[in-house]
Order: C-alpha cells, then sequence, then structure tokens
C-alpha cells in the first residue's frame, strides 16, 4: 500500500557512514556531497539526477523521474534516521543498513522549497 508520493527531488547521492543514526553524520554525508574536491565517478554523476521518492508501509523506493527505473529501494526495517540539515533546510536525507553487509548508507536529497517536516527522527533497530 502506498502511503506517500513526493514530487520530483534532486537526488545528491548515497554515502557509505560509520554510524546509524546521528545529525551528525547527516552533516558529514552532505559536506562529502557537496565537496568539490570529491572525486566524482560518471556512476556518481548520473546519481545526481530528478527522482521520485516512494513510501510504503513496508520500504522507501527511489525511482529516476523520467524512465521510473528503480534506483533503490530501502525496506524500513533497515532505515534508522531520517532528518532536514540542520543549516540547509532544502537538503534532507535518511540512513539505512545494508540488507547484505554490515555497512550503512546516508541517501542525501535536496528540494526546491524548503522541507517542512519534523528535524530529526530516530528509529528502534
Amino acid at each position: 500500500e502506498l502511503i506517500f508520493i513526493c514530487n520530483p527531488l534532486q537526488f545528491l547521492d548515497r554515502v557509505e557512514v560509520l554510524r546509524s543514526d546521528g545529525m551528525q553524520i547527516l552533516t558529514e554525508a552532505t559536506a562529502a556531497v557537496q565537496n568539490p574536491d570529491r572525486e566524482i565517478s560518471e556512476k556518481a554523476k548520473k546519481k545526481k539526477t530528478k527522482v521520485h521518492l516512494f513510501l510504503s508501509r513496508s520500504a522507501i523506493d527511489i525511482l529516476e523521474h523520467k524512465t521510473k527505473f528503480m534506483l533503490y529501494t530501502c525496506p524500513l526495517s533497515s532505515v534508522s534516521f531520517c532528518a532536514v540539515h540542520q543549516t540547509q533546510p532544502k537538503l534532507f536525507g535518511f540512513i539505512s543498513r545494508h540488507p547484505a553487509l554490515d555497512t550503512y548508507h546516508c541517501y542525501i536529497f535536496q528540494s526546491r522549497k524548503f522541507v517542512s517536516v519534523p528535524q530529526e527522527r530516530r528509529f528502534p533497530e
């Protein structure tokens, strides 16, 4: 059952992070993505695209805007944290555990307008 569809957003990137939650992790991941000295692969450049964010009772799906190709799906049970960036209110992200590995990724998005949701949300693991 689909709960929410977000209008096209800019998907900035997915960054591997060390911990599963915290505003500091989101802030560091955002800084890494915005670093102009960061070496960006062709694959990463393609990630900076418009996407639709679909939220259901079971997962968050990230689909490419034009083709509707599924870029990522994250089971809700793997999502441990989501928040709006503290000083850049057009940026927000969530942290999810990789389903097969013992790693976490922070997915970072930018909206055209200010994001108006609670600033921070932790989820029980």
